[in-house]
């Protein structure tokens, strides 16, 4: 998929850890504890303060659409995990 020049500025917007658990209803110690481990929505980390570009925030989400709540992660929507 192409996204536009505009399209793609307004996706990259970078949204705080407190925006992205209030999107997600996740805690914010949630998205810590994701970062600990390596999972998750990538990052960006600018000197001690962390970010998360609301393309990445987008794709993640995506890839983790489900059908069904029985479906395992290799059956979700795309097939991928």
């Amino acid at each position: 998929m192409q996204i536009d020049r505009k399209t793609k500025a307004a996706t990259d917007r970078l949204l705080t850890e407190q925006e992205l658990a209030q999107r997600q209803g996740r805690a914010v110690k949630t998205l810590q504890n994701d970062r600990v481990f390596g999972r998750g929505v990538p990052f960006v980390k600018l000197g001690r303060s962390v970010r998360y570009r609301l393309s990445d925030v987008l794709a993640y989400e995506d890839a983790h659409l489900c059908n069904s709540t029985s479906a395992s992660s290799s059956e979700r929507k795309g097939g991928r995990s």
